[in-house]
């Protein structure tokens, strides 16, 4: 049995029994009624059970952290989901769910740096250093830097210690999906990460659209094995802008809270005989 497909199994093991029950995730956010232990910059705020992390105008950008930092080190789940809605214009940017070590009021440039990255048409918007972010982007600027060539792409972006870059030369790996972000439906995300490997997942929570061979430490700096997590987002000018709604999060660390850790072995086990 492949390495990677025993950390592939146990990460959707410890997933699923992070959604099994609240009581096994590090934190968990059912919906935004309320938003004790988060912090706001830019344009976030919460809209009734909702965060918005921008409105549908622009330019601005927005960002969302947990509080604490977590123990990212030896790997996580997290699910979220997610709304883009109030389009103007083609809309813009995205929602990046980002890990860093800065601070929590990290916030990086608008338009197409979607709150996480430096703007390569505005150097002066600088990006979030010592950082990993997978973005889901809505906009296609290659017109203004080389980019995806598409403006509906997932992608995990790092610059290492220096501020976070949109641009295709610093993803570690992307994908295309097959739903529309934008659409205005709520989309589901889960992303699994055990060191070696990190999983996207979009709609479907069973077959990820990226599986990426990452490992946090080859690109950030960790303080004992902790990161902040959270959210960015970014919009263009007025003309091409959109809401970008959060209204669901947990997280879990692979390393379960007491009580957990049965039920996490008893899930990878599970996994490996049905392999066998």
């Amino acid at each position: 049995m492949s390495k990677t497909f025993v950390s592939s199994r146990l990460g959707i093991a410890i997933a699923a029994a992070g959604l099994a029950s609240p009581a096994f995730a590090q934190f968990n956010y059912p919906d935004f009624s309320s938003v004790a232990g988060l912090t706001f910059n830019g344009a976030a705020a919460q809209t009734g059970s909702t965060v918005s992390l921008t409105p549908p105008t622009g330019p601005l950008a927005g960002s969302m952290w947990y509080n604490i930092p977590q123990n990212v080190g030896p790997g996580f789940v997290t699910n979220f989901t997610f709304r883009i809605r109030d389009i103007a214009g083609l809309g813009a940017d995205g929602i990046v769910f980002v890990i860093q070590n800065e601070n929590l009021s990290a916030l990086g440039g608008t338009g197409g740096a979607i709150g996480y990255a430096t703007n390569p048409n505005f150097p002066s918007q600088i990006g979030i250093g010592n950082s990993v972010a997978v973005e889901f982007d809505t906009f296609n600027n290659g017109a203004s830097w080389p980019d995806f060539g598409s403006d509906n792409h997932v992608s995990i972006q790092t610059n290492g210690l220096s501020a976070n870059r949109p641009e295709q030369a610093f993803s570690l790996a992307s994908a295309i999906p097959s739903v529309n972000m934008s659409d205005g439906n709520i989309h589901s995300v889960r992303i699994v990460y055990t060191p070696g490997l990190m999983q996207v997942f979009l709609d479907d929570l069973i077959t990820p659209i990226i599986n990426a061979p990452i490992t946090l430490t080859s690109h950030m700096t960790l303080s004992g094995g902790n990161a902040y997590v959270g959210f960015t987002s970014a919009t263009g000018q007025a003309w091409h802008a959109e809401r970008h709604e959060i209204l669901s999060w947990d997280f879990t660390p692979a390393i379960p809270a007491p009580g957990a850790a049965s039920l996490l072995a008893l899930g990878g086990l599970a996994a490996v005989r049905r392999r066998r």
